[in-house]
């Protein structure tokens, strides 16, 4: 399942895409962007919580008209700075393009959204993923990935990673982790061996599983 929207349906692409980046296999908005923040001289300093962090594992073909009258490209070019940095921290958006003309004003691309539509086609969903970023920034959101989190701390960064070969999950943040849980099955660990759990780089947990 992809999200394609154009305008405010390519704001809810971004914003809903980025909120439930587990759930989607492409995105792919449209003359609509993140919300951006603002400083004080009026110039965009980042995007809202919740967006850029979630999309790593996300393939993506943002579309915008640099002379579009409505929705300038601004917030867009922006979005797009914050995935680069994104990409320098963590790694991850390997399949983000940005795709920006100068003529179509507030219109879809030349051809229609089936153009958008017809980049991510090949594009399946990996619920398996080896490295999440998550920033949770909704309080009845518990799952994202193969995390469970029953109260999420709000718009903190939560990076988790899975070593196959060392039968091993990373959790890393700032904040503190209480109550979140990691969901496993055959598809990532080696239920035979130990599994090890290291939290901000120090081991909390080495044990056989049992499912």
């Amino acid at each position: 399942v992809s999200f394609a929207g154009h305008s405010m349906g390519g704001y809810g692409s971004w914003t809903l895409g980025g909120h439930h980046a587990d759930r989607v296999a492409a995105l792919t908005p449209s003359a609509g962007a993140p919300t951006p923040v603002y400083g004080p001289s009026g110039k965009i300093i980042d995007i809202d919580y919740g967006v850029v962090p979630n999309l790593r594992n996300v393939p993506m073909v943002v579309f915008q008209s640099g002379d579009d009258p409505q929705v300038p490209p601004d917030a867009n070019r922006a979005a797009v700075e914050r995935g680069k940095s994104s990409k320098k921290e963590w790694g991850g958006y390997e399949n983000f393009s940005y795709w920006e003309v100068n003529t179509r004003g507030h219109a879809a691309p030349d051809g229609g959204h089936i153009k958008l539509l017809e980049r991510v086609k090949g594009f399946k969903r990996d619920v398996i993923q080896e490295k999440l970023v998550w920033q949770p920034t909704l309080s009845w959101k518990h799952q994202f990935y193969w995390l469970w989190w029953d109260q999420p701390k709000l718009n903190c960064v939560l990076i988790a990673e899975l070593d196959r070969g060392k039968n091993q999950i990373s959790l890393t943040s700032k904040e503190k982790l209480s109550g979140l849980e990691v969901l496993l099955d055959e598809r990532m660990v080696d239920f035979d061996q130990p599994v090890r759990l290291l939290v901000n780089g120090e081991e909390v947990l080495k044990t056989v599983v049992k499912p």
